[in-house]
């Protein structure tokens, strides 16, 4: 039998419970005189309750990320598979025949986006895209490519989030305040019915909700945190071992890569910008960019200031409203006062 180490311990808070489940005692209920097993076990099985709630939902997220990656690599498949014109022009300048557009894509790479999707980090989806895109696989990628990773990252937790929020916003009545409930109720209670104007508000308020998710979701990488600059940033000033971190102009012969060009006897100068590691990618990013490392909090972190501003404005407009229902019955009755006189 082999000795019990600490990572054999349970890994999450409702571990230290567990022997409530087999009907045994800790040793502070011994110390107290046993208790009341009864309660006891009771608020641990809603302890359990609540985890299993939460585990469920961080299951049903994971899984929308799945489906979401998914569907964006299926309606990227021309995005992916097409050549840069900076990869052309490196076939050309090696005299080789090279197809505008890849007819395949590697199974394995694809599998490893979809579980660093599913269960990895945001670091992780970032290098299991960089190898997805790197066709050559030598680690190196030209700017645009790096900038298809970083977008390709970033699309499906901006859509899997819209859809649990959506979910969320239909799971309970967001004006209806949560039941609290006793140990001997029933946790499936549903919402008493409520009416027409009750419905009304119920529905313009999901109706804003969404709204203020979807522009966080969709502005804030873009105009916020402004994602096209940071990445222009990271390339110029990554120090890339590619080519000494310069241009070269080459002179190509364009028959050589007739089959892409489609000319041919006809020569022409091409720049070669230099490729960019994976490595010298995360040196910049992490410094200049690291919301790219938490996109999800990001996103949350903007709607919820957007959420703030929108609660003030409704403040403020209401006092507006009084300070000018106000101002009106003053005037009116210094007015009748006159008429009066």
């Amino acid at each position: 039998m082999r000795k019990r180490s600490n990572t054999d311990a349970p890994q999450n808070a409702f571990g230290r419970f567990e022997t409530f489940t087999n009907g045994k005692k800790t040793d502070d209920d011994n110390d107290n005189g046993g208790g009341n097993d009864d309660d006891t076990l009771a608020k641990v099985n809603d302890l359990h309750s609540s985890g299993e709630a939460f585990d469920g939902c961080v299951l049903r997220l994971q899984l929308g990320l799945v489906q979401a990656a998914a569907d964006h690599l299926a309606t990227s498949w021309d995005e992916l598979t097409t050549l840069t014109d900076a990869d052309i022009d490196r076939a050309a300048v090696r005299d080789a025949e090279v197809e505008s557009q890849a007819s395949t894509l590697s199974r394995d790479k694809m599998h490893a986006v979809l579980r660093a999707f599913a269960t990895g980090s945001c670091a992780d989806r970032v290098d299991s895209l960089w190898k997805l895109i790197d066709r050559d696989e030598d680690g190196l990628l030209d700017q645009v490519e790096m900038d298809r990773v970083a977008k390709l990252s970033l699309v499906p937790v901006q859509n899997a989030l819209k859809t649990y929020f959506e979910d969320c916003l239909e799971a309970y009545p967001v004006r209806t305040e949560l039941p609290v409930l006793e140990d001997n109720d029933d946790h499936n209670v549903e919402p008493k019915s409520p009416g027409w104007r009750a419905r009304r508000l119920e529905q313009n308020t999901k109706k804003r909700l969404l709204k203020l998710c979807s522009n966080a979701i969709q502005c804030h990488f873009e105009d916020e945190v402004e994602m096209p600059h940071r990445l222009r940033c990271i390339y110029a000033w990554s120090d890339k071992a590619h080519q000494n971190n310069a241009t070269e102009s080459v002179l190509v012969d364009s028959h050589g890569a007739s089959s892409v060009l489609g000319a041919a006897g006809r020569k022409r100068y091409v720049e070669l910008e230099p490729k960019i590691s994976h490595p010298e990618f995360l040196e910049v990013q992490q410094e200049h960019f690291p919301h790219l490392d938490r996109v999800g909090t990001e996103i949350m972190k903007s709607f919820r200031e957007d959420l703030w501003v929108d609660q003030g404005k409704g403040r403020q407009n209401q006092e507006l409203r009084r300070d000018c229902f106000v101002f009106l019955t003053v005037v009116s009755v210094i007015d009748g006062i006159i008429m009066w006189l």
